[in-house]
């Protein structure tokens, strides 16, 4: 480390966010112990916070701020605040953000208002459409402007990028660090043939109705699977499930779970139903054939692979195109190719950022070092 204690600062507040970053701040920590710092906002505590266990992030500072009021605006105006008062506090090198929700927004903005450097995990994905996933593509529009090295997930997202006027020496490819997650062993778990999830924001709360009919509709037809929706700590979302879906002996209401345990559902599944973009990522990771149950998507994996389509929310549709994927033979779970850890590019690319000493044992160790890509790929 240079110039005395300062940290690189993980602005972090839902699960999706830690789970993102769970081998990005592993990677940096085991190469340069206490470079990283991570900073809460606290959105999703419940579901969040066995993480921390789970993924062995215990040891890593973390500074815990008050996450605000529910509005988007109300959190995003407290957000901006605490951490621009924690960022004028001192000791922060530089400003990781996730993804595209309200406090990766804010970290943003709060990193630019206090000249820090900014770093987006995450960069460039983009449906087109701003109504859909709202408000998240407009976050990821905003965060880019803040943004000094932007990481991308891939070669579309770093063309998306370039299209909006983002220099190529800006912009590293490092792939998707849920992948990280996926290449752990997974724990064992009653097996589901379906698993469906529905949390968006522009789906609650009639969009979760239509899925619990199709779901009925569907469970009615094929009574030799099972079928599972995963409830959801969001008072909304929880309390469409609970009036709108009518359990039987082979459609089930599943709790919320352990991430392994999740991913082990999720690799014997004959197929996904979700409008979540993390289980799309995870789903493409481990080849599941996946109904998006939006209009369009920002996550480009399985839809270039051919094993996500997108149904929207109408129960005949959702129906229609499940019927025909649990009328074919199940598809073969195996995980997507790619072999370089993106956590290890990730951290590679912060190292090289903010001109990090790594640690003299990391140095004499076998740590893997892999260089995140700033080729102009098409």
């Amino acid at each position: 480390m240079q110039e005395g204690s300062k940290t690189i600062d993980f602005v972090l507040g839902t699960r999706p966010e830690l789970l993102k970053l769970v081998s990005v701040v592993g990677a940096l920590d085991r190469r340069c112990p206490g470079a990283a710092r991570l900073v809460d906002t606290q959105q999703q505590v419940a579901l969040k916070e066995p993480l921390f266990d789970e993924y062995d992030l215990r040891s890593v500072e973390r500074v815990v701020l008050g996450r605000g009021d529910s509005s988007l605006a109300a959190q995003l105006a407290t957000q901006v605040n605490q951490l621009g008062q924690h960022f004028a506090a001192g000791g922060t090198r530089g400003v990781v953000v996730q993804g595209d929700t309200t406090s990766a927004l804010a970290g943003a903005l709060a990193g630019f208002y206090a000249g820090l450097p900014v770093v987006h995990v995450e960069a460039g994905l983009r449906s087109h459409d701003r109504s859909e996933p709202f408000p998240e593509e407009v976050h990821r529009r905003m965060i880019a402007c803040a943004t000094a090295r932007h990481l991308a997930p891939g070669p579309d997202a770093r063309a998306a990028l370039l299209a909006e006027g983002v220099p190529a020496d800006n912009i590293s490819i490092i792939g998707n660090p849920l992948r990280d997650l996926c290449r752990t062993e997974p724990t064992a778990c009653s097996p589901l043939d379906v698993i469906a999830t529905m949390h968006r924001r522009e789906n609650r709360p009639q969009g979760i109705r239509r899925l619990c009919a199709a779901l009925s509709q569907l469970a009615s037809a094929f009574p030799d699977l099972q079928f599972g929706l995963l409830d959801h700590s969001h008072p909304t979302v929880h309390s469409t499930i609970s009036a709108a879906l009518q359990a039987t002996s082979n459609l089930h209401r599943v709790a919320p779970m352990p991430h392994r345990r999740f991913l082990g559902l999720l690799a014997n599944a004959r197929l996904v139903m979700t409008d979540s973009g993390g289980v799309q990522e995870e789903a493409a990771m481990l080849n599941r054939p996946t109904l998006v149950l939006r209009r369009r998507s920002d996550r480009p994996d399985g839809l270039a692979r051919g094993t996500a389509c997108c149904v929207g929310t109408l129960t005949g549709a959702i129906v229609e195109a499940a019927r025909e994927y649990l009328s074919a033979p199940p598809v073969v779970a195996e995980q997507a190719p790619g072999s370089i850890s993106p956590g290890e590019a990730a951290a590679q690319a912060l190292i090289d950022e903010f001109k990090l000493e790594e640690s003299a044992a990391c140095k004499q160790s076998d740590c893997v070092v892999a260089q995140a890509t700033t080729t102009t790929e098409s």
